[in-house]
């Protein structure tokens, strides 16, 4: 899965659930404006695209674009291995 991919389809969806347009990769979503129910349905969309089974935990290693992206891209390579 493409970093590329993950990191525009977050950008997307964050898009489409705010009134936010552009996004920093690095810095926290939360404090660029986006609440805690946005990021619940971020979380499930997410889910529903790329198939797979994540919780809120994935926002335990920060919460920002780049390290969702990170946890995301991990979360696919050990579901591939399996």
């Amino acid at each position: 899965m493409p970093d590329l991919l993950i990191t525009e389809k977050i950008v997307e969806i964050l898009s489409n659930i705010s009134e936010i347009k552009i996004f920093d990769e690095r810095t926290e979503l939360f404090d660029q404006g986006i609440n805690s129910l946005q990021m619940v349905i971020l979380v499930d969309e997410l889910n529903k695209y790329f198939d797979l089974g994540i919780g809120l935990e994935i926002l335990a290693k920060g919460a920002s674009i780049e390290a969702i992206a990170e946890t995301l891209k991990k979360q696919a390579i050990t579901r591939i291995n399996l």
